[in-house]
């Protein structure tokens, strides 16, 4: 979409941000996710050399803003042609306050200053904990995806009560298969079994995440790598979950084929239920599957539900002639 004319100046000032600014606000940003940290940022962005990782900083009349981002490199990338996009891959992102969600008229201005800022185009991939409101999704021509996420504080003592039959089933196997479930540094071995779930998939190597992608982020204070070991040692499952304050994200799954008859990928998800429980996080975040039945089934079967999260990509008015019709989020 791109921006209607209006005469409101709605970003009163715009300015690039250093590092210990960025941190600070998102530290203090009640609706920020793993996401938006600048962990995660510069390390895709290390890792994928098409984009550099950049924070803006956006005064508008009713607020002042942060919004972290992956700009497109390239010498021609200036002007009508820069791009940014919020976040890679595909991942939430989103303008951020310190006070906690943006309401309708905070949303309409940010849209409204969107001309202002130092690029032509820009793909937002929506919040979970800041959805947009019905009046500027409008605006935005948003479209939605959904994630599966448990609200922690909600669940009972025991969470298994609200496991589907099918999933306390599991549960119950993969205890009788004696696993364990761990926090480790072992990525070499966890890509092993990454390697082993692309075979399976039909996925091509050279189209997967890298080895170096998993060192840089567990490089990081963000991510964290649990698996699930039988008990000959061997990893059968495993994860990376990230974590913010109150939100854990499980971005990253696999599992070796050969031991799926001990359910390590339920012991592994009932395990971090509990370890974002223990360390206060509101939202245990499945995160979005791309539509696939049988992974969505798999997460409804912790008593997850469907949040739909709103994603837009705009485009200036400028870019918009230049370069046609927006075309859908890729």
């Amino acid at each position: 979409m791109s921006t209607p004319p209006s005469t409101d100046r709605s970003a009163r000032a715009w300015r690039w941000v250093e590092a210990a600014e960025w941190d600070e606000f998102v530290a203090a940003s009640p609706c920020a996710t793993p996401f938006h940290t600048r962990s995660w940022i510069e390390s895709f962005a290390a890792y994928d050399g098409r984009f550099a990782a950049r924070a803006l900083a956006i005064e508008l009349d009713q607020a002042s803003l942060l919004l972290p981002l992956f700009a497109r490199r390239g010498v021609l990338r200036r002007g009508p042609f820069a791009r940014a996009v919020a976040a890679q891959p595909g991942v939430y992102g989103g303008p951020l306050s310190r006070t906690g969600a943006l309401d309708s008229a905070t949303w309409i201005a940010f849209a409204r200053a969107l001309p202002q800022l130092p690029f032509g185009r820009l793909d937002c991939f929506g919040n979970v904990l800041d959805p947009l409101p019905a009046e500027a999704a409008s605006a935005l021509r948003a479209t939605t995806r959904t994630t599966h996420a448990l609200e922690l504080a909600s669940l009972p003592e025991d969470p298994r009560s609200t496991y589907s039959k099918g999933c306390k089933h599991s549960l119950t196997k993969s205890r009788r298969a004696e696993v364990r479930c761990e926090r480790t540094h072992d990525i070499a071995g966890y890509f092993e079994v990454y390697r082993d779930s692309l075979r399976r998939w039909g996925k091509a190597p050279e189209r997967a995440y890298g080895l170096e992608l998993f060192e840089r982020l567990l490089a990081t204070p963000l991510a964290e790598l649990w698996v699930v070991r039988m008990p000959s040692g061997e990893i059968a499952a495993g994860g990376l979950f990230l974590f913010t304050a109150r939100h854990c994200v499980w971005w990253h799954g696999a599992m070796r084929d050969a031991f799926s008859d001990a359910c390590p990928s339920n012991a592994l998800i009932h395990t971090l239920i509990g370890r974002a429980r223990e360390r206060g996080c509101a939202l245990f975040d499945f995160n979005p599957s791309g539509g696939h039945e049988g992974v969505d089934s798999f997460k409804r079967s912790f008593g997850a539900r469907g949040l739909e999260v709103p994603v837009f990509s705009w485009r200036s008015a400028l870019a918009a002639r230049l370069g046609g019709a927006s075309k859908e989020l890729r």
